[in-house]
């Protein structure tokens, strides 16, 4: 059984409505970058913080409690790691109970990063997550098709909505994207991504996708070197141009990086193979001998 998660309980009022926005704890380590790519907006993270992001689009479709928000914000936040550029928070909501507006998101966003101590912790309830996961991916594949045939099944909207990434929808799309999400969970070998469209239309571009890399970090590493070289060498050069720029070099350092690191481990099961070669030819005879005595 999986350990519960605590988040940050936080109240704003807004007229006669009460918000409760509910944020991760940096210590707990959930670590996310976004960014607009094709038209889509991305979330992007190792494959090792997907299971938290599934844990909390769950809570929030059985969350019954109105005006209530789930907010990735501050510290959870990482530079995205293609061009070390800030990534705008994201916002969840189930649409049965809350009904987010441009104003009222920039006001509580604006409102949440002055809070200094939130106004309480709360668990993230799971329940029935794990049972979900136990069914076979075509079981669940089944099921959506279906209903989707029948236009029974809703769709998870992503948008910017008041400078963050919305994701919106009733409770039954988030669950729906909490459970598809779930291959991605699976670790990967250096330098290999994954990816999942949130709202998959066939007439044009996902408006939402979410991203693994297995070197998340060594790439938000590249891209932040490469955002600080382009800085001291064009200092006057456009913003959108230093971006591409960094995004193409911050490319580059990574392809080199994961060729040293290739490079290493040859070397290094070139090395282990000598080495497990001269200690078989340095071996005594009388233990070998001794050896197979034992085994008679």
């Amino acid at each position: 059984m999986e350990p519960p998660l605590r988040f940050h309980l936080f109240r704003e009022s807004l007229g006669p409505r009460v918000f409760r926005m509910i944020a991760p704890r940096v210590q707990d380590g959930l670590r996310i970058s976004t960014n607009r790519f094709h038209h889509t907006w991305h979330v992007v993270c190792a494959p090792g913080h997907v299971r938290t992001l599934r844990r909390i689009l769950w809570a929030a479709a059985f969350d019954n409690h109105p005006h209530t928000m789930f907010v990735l914000h501050g510290g959870t936040l990482e530079d995205t790691p293609f061009d070390a550029a800030p990534s705008r928070p994201v916002v969840i909501a189930c649409t049965d109970h809350t009904h987010l507006r441009h104003d009222a998101i920039k006001e509580l966003l604006r409102r949440i990063r002055r809070r200094k101590h939130p106004d309480g912790t709360v668990k993230l309830q799971v329940h029935g997550l794990a049972r979900a996961d136990a069914l076979s991916d075509g079981q669940h594949k089944l099921i959506v098709r279906e209903k989707r045939e029948h236009r029974r099944w809703p769709e998870l909207r992503v948008e910017l909505i008041g400078g963050a990434i919305a994701f919106l929808g009733p409770a039954a799309a988030l669950r729906h994207a909490s459970m598809n999400l779930d291959f991605l969970e699976q670790p990967l070998s250096r330098g290999r991504s994954n990816h999942h469209y949130l709202d998959r239309d066939r007439n044009r571009w996902p408006e939402g996708e979410v991203q693994v890399f297995a070197d998340y970090r060594e790439m938000l590493s590249d891209a932040r070197i490469e955002r600080q070289a382009a800085y001291r060498e064009l200092p006057d050069m456009p913003s959108h141009q230093v971006d591409e720029l960094i995004c193409e070099r911050s490319y580059i350092r990574s392809l080199h990086r994961l060729e040293r690191q290739k490079e290493a481990r040859k070397n290094t099961l070139a090395v282990r193979s000598r080495e497990a070669l001269v200690s078989s030819e340095q071996a005594p005879p009388s233990a070998s001998i001794e050896a197979a005595g034992s085994r008679r």
